[in-house]
């Protein structure tokens, strides 16, 4: 599958003593790991006066950094904010804030050299990006294989994973890594609410930002009266689901984990707020959380919403011209939300294109976590 271009996957990882691995070590485990992902051909390493150590392997091009100071915190300015941070890891500013060292994995193309496992169709344009869901999955997953050899050599007391401006613990980090796949590592659960609320009581919605460099389009779940748990997870699900089958499933298509469980999936397409569109999962049917209905059903909270139009219309007089145009409007409104075809919309910034946060400029870069 085709996914939105990136340039580069970057991993950072934050340290309370500086105790470096070395670069003969690291030339000795890239090979090892890249060739169990497929990746053929011996480690190189490119040693150039003043400038960090790069290691070539078959595709890719990695470069590592070990380095004795801190990062800036206003490269985590995006992250640190977010409720699921918080969730995660309550003294997340001061772990950002208390760090003294740091390594930084990158990994890009390797131009002078092509990995023939892997050859996407590739115009001049394009050419250092990877676009595929494979090719970024695979680089992925190399570089988070690098991320623990070195917590392992210095444990970090944070990753910051950078394609998706996802801050989390090492515990996370740790227990990705014993999943049956990577994602809930590579995805940043970023929780919306359009009242401007988020807690338990009302419906709450989740973007999965990160999602757009796995699938085609970003993953969003609409908003509904159900666990933040269980929606990660179910997105989670969805993305593996897709990656393992290289398909989406298809507009309107049902989607579900649990005995009687149906989430519908939508397309959406692009528009301003999300201008590479995205998969919108909506919950119909999850008795776990109370919701009953079927495919194409109508959300309880849709259903509220009509009553209150319903309610309203009762009051008017249809022989008043004025209240005769807003009765009309009402039923417009009605007759789209009982119509499954319009899409729901998410407005979220962090969805649009854009290019990592390279290690150079870190922390400098103004559009850098508020997007």
């Amino acid at each position: 599958m085709e996914i939105q271009p990136i340039s580069s996957i970057e991993c950072v990882l934050l340290h309370n003593r500086f105790s470096p691995l070395a670069s003969e070590k690291i030339t000795a485990h890239i090979p090892n790991l890249a060739a169990l992902l497929g990746c053929r051909g011996d480690c190189h390493m490119i040693s150039e006066l003043g400038q960090p150590p790069v290691f070539t392997v078959g595709d890719y091009r990695i470069t590592i950094i070990q380095e004795n100071k801190p990062l800036p915190i206003e490269g985590f300015g995006g992250c640190l904010p977010q409720p699921i941070t918080k969730m995660m890891m309550p003294d997340a500013e001061q772990r950002v804030a208390n760090h003294t060292a740091h390594s930084f994995v990158t990994i890009a193309r390797n131009l002078a050299l092509r990995d023939y496992d892997i050859t996407p169709s590739l115009d001049e344009e394009t050419f250092e990006n990877f676009v595929s869901t494979q090719d970024s999955l695979r680089a992925m997953t190399l570089a988070y294989q690098i991320a623990d050899v070195m917590h392992r050599n210095n444990q970090a007391t944070a990753f910051h994973w950078l394609p998706s401006d996802y801050l989390v613990p090492p515990q996370a980090f740790e227990q990705a890594g014993s999943e049956a796949s990577l994602t809930s590592f590579f995805i940043r659960p970023y929780l919306y609410s359009s009242d401007g609320y988020i807690n338990d009581q009302g419906p709450v919605g989740m973007v999965a930002n990160g999602s757009q460099y796995l699938l085609p389009k970003p993953v969003i779940f609409k908003e509904a009266n159900v666990s933040y748990e269980w929606m990660i997870k179910r997105s989670i699900q969805f993305i593996d689901m897709a990656i393992k089958a290289d398909a989406v499933p298809a507009n309107g298509a049902p989607f579900g984990v649990a005995e009687g469980e149906i989430i519908e999936v939508f397309h959406q397409p692009p528009e301003p707020a999300n201008p590479m569109g995205a998969f919108m999962l909506v919950p119909r049917n999850v008795p776990e959380f109370g919701i009953k209905g079927g495919l194409h059903s109508i959300l309880k909270e849709d259903v509220l919403e009509n009553d209150k139009e319903e309610h309203v219309q009762e009051e008017l007089n249809k022989d008043d011209p004025i209240d005769l145009a807003i009765l009309n409007a009402l039923r417009e409104r009605m007759q789209e939300a009982q119509n499954p075809t319009p899409l729901p919309r998410v407005q979220d910034r962090r969805m649009g294109p854009r290019e990592t946060h390279r290690a150079a400029t870190f922390g400098k870069r103004k559009t850098f976590g508020k997007r």
